[in-house]
């Protein structure tokens, strides 16, 4: 390893650095000339060792690490704590028999397979010739841009579930405290269906909309009478009323199962009337 590493001038005449923070230009010279930089620009350094030689805390180190990284000068993998100096090779290229053999021996050693093979193929395609990598590596680019892609699905999946979990609180809510007044709710939990649902109470709510609040309480009673606790059977009886009449007479079968039809035409009396004339109030003068 040198003692020592050369910076080029027009680091400081760059026109992407001209802009950047004097923090950030002395983060990216120190990731150029630390100790622990070697002749292919990939290596490994944590977080914590940065912040100890820097004095700055590992949370700002991470921020200075995601701006060099958004920045395209580097990549940085968070399972090896490896840096990936993205244009090393462009002020550090040598055809050098001596310098290849030591960029072989250093790509051999380098964890993280993703940064291994693509500094392999920019060698390659600059016309360096070095040696196949044979060595499987078990570490694939894990990028700190990867990392925090994940972490931000991660939480929004998170945020979505508690706002559904708080929309059903919120509708439990409204149901308990309808519990305590006379409403289709309160009739649904004293009949003995139990306290509705969050699902159950929209569909109690659909229905009561439809069939008008009488109906849909008398649907759920009569349910409840046949045992059937069911809102799909509630459904069926309130479906049944509005097709056939809510007064509307079942038929009547005989033994066989046969439909017993009336051959006769039923009389109608005015029942108010014959009570007036047995209790004598027509009669004149009573």
């Amino acid at each position: 390893m040198a003692i020592y590493r050369q910076v080029h001038i027009t680091f400081w005449t760059d026109p992407c650095l001209l802009e950047w923070s004097p923090e950030e230009k002395y983060f990216y010279l120190y990731l150029m000339t630390n100790p622990y930089t070697n002749q292919i620009g990939i290596y490994e350094i944590s977080k914590k060792m940065i912040s100890m030689q820097l004095g700055y805390s590992i949370d700002t180190v991470s921020i200075l690490i995601k701006t060099m990284i958004d920045r395209q000068k580097i990549l940085y993998s968070e399972d090896t704590n490896e840096v990936y100096l993205l244009n090393w090779i462009k002020y550090n290229k040598s055809s050098s028999p001596k310098v290849l053999s030591l960029v072989d021996k250093e790509l051999a050693i380098v964890k993280n397979q993703g940064f291994a093979r693509l500094y392999h193929d920019t060698c390659t395609s600059q016309g360096l010739k070095l040696k196949p990598l044979s060595i499987q590596y078990p570490y694939s680019m894990d990028t700190h841009p990867q990392k925090e892609q994940e972490q931000e699905q991660k939480e929004e999946q998170e945020e979505e579930q508690e706002k559904e979990q708080q929309q059903e609180k919120e509708v439990s809510v409204v149901v308990v405290d309808n519990l305590h007044a006379d409403n289709i709710f309160s009739q649904f939990e004293k009949a003995g269906f139990g306290l509705a649902s969050s699902f159950q109470a929209e569909k109690l709510s659909e229905l009561e909309k439809h069939y008008g609040y009488e109906w849909t309480s008398d649907a759920i009673k009569k349910a409840a009478l046949s045992n059937a606790f069911n809102l799909n059977y509630v459904e069926g009886i309130l479906k049944n009323w509005k097709a056939n009449g809510r007064n509307a007479k079942k038929p009547k079968y005989d033994k066989k199962g046969k439909e017993i039809k009336k051959d006769f035409t039923e009389r109608e009396y005015d029942y108010d009337a014959l009570e007036r004339q047995l209790l004598g109030w027509d009669k004149k003068g009573g």
